[in-house]
């Protein structure tokens, strides 16, 4: 009796591992970003332009990597911001959603 409830636990745990854990892996699969070595006591600089990659997949990553919703959003904070530059425009986009997601 024991190993047959063992044996249907296995299973069950099997296959809600199958059918859920890699669609969680996918989305929270770490992605690295290299980030400039200052020193030992120091911290990174960045210009606008060095943050344009690290602010775009952080945006990414909040609308779970739907280019859409990153193009949407973007173009929303341009016509907010006309004249301002990439990284300002992505940096108020998140600022926007994670205000609007709280």
């Amino acid at each position: 009796m024991g190993t047959v409830l063992g044996c249907i636990a296995a299973f069950i745990f099997i296959v809600i591992t199958f059918k859920f854990g890699r669609k969680w892996w996918r989305r929270h699969k770490r992605r690295r970003i290299a980030i400039p070595y200052m020193g030992a006591h120091s911290t990174p600089i960045f210009t606008g332009s060095e943050k344009i990659p690290a602010l775009r997949q952080n945006l990414l990553r909040k609308v779970v990597w739907d280019e859409a919703v990153f193009e949407r959003l973007i173009e929303f904070e341009r016509t907010r911001l006309p004249n301002a530059p990439l990284h300002t425009l992505l940096e108020s986009a998140i600022e926007r959603w994670e205000r609007d997601n709280r």
